[in-house]
């Protein structure tokens, strides 16, 4: 008999900390979402300060999870790059990347960067170009202008 209450209040206290913990978690990640947002809101409205406070605590609440820190390193560089301190900015830009190496708010944002700093439009164009997926755009192959034809084309019927 002392075994099965014994089992018995092992299970409803494996349950009630589960559902502790799943409280918990849901309100750890209300909590980076709420800096996170306030880190953005501050950001647009020009307090800087208190955005990078902000961001800098999402990155406190969500070490380890790589998209909240990829946004929170990224809001932390645009506060950098916003208050002229292009050269941290662009190492957060850089530690986004190697977070996510396609995110393409850290390469518009390192574009501007490096677009700030005087580089050659020739330098910037290496992440507009990626961006704005330009490989893929760019044609198959070999391309023929086909406007002399249009243009005789358009002679033979005003003639007619």
């Amino acid at each position: 008999m002392v075994g099965r209450k014994f089992a018995l209040l092992f299970v409803m206290f494996l349950i009630s900390s589960n559902f502790v913990y799943a409280q918990e978690e849901r309100l750890h990640e209300q909590n980076t979402l709420y800096h996170y947002k306030e880190g953005i809101k501050a950001e647009l409205s020009n307090n800087l300060p208190i955005a990078y406070e902000n961001f800098q605590k999402t990155l406190l609440l969500a070490p380890h999870d790589p998209d909240w820190r990829k946004c929170a390193l990224n809001g932390m560089g645009v506060v950098y790059a916003r208050q002229g301190d292009l050269d941290n900015a662009e190492l957060y830009f850089n530690e986004v990347l190697k977070i996510d190496p396609d995110y393409k708010i850290a390469e518009i944002n390192l574009g501007f960067v490096y677009e700030q700093k005087g580089m050659s439009k020739l330098e910037c164009l290496e992440y507009w170009a990626k961006v704005f997926e330009l490989d893929r755009l760019k044609p198959k192959t070999f391309v023929l202008d086909q406007t002399p034809l249009e243009v005789e084309q358009e002679k033979k019927k005003i003639l007619k």
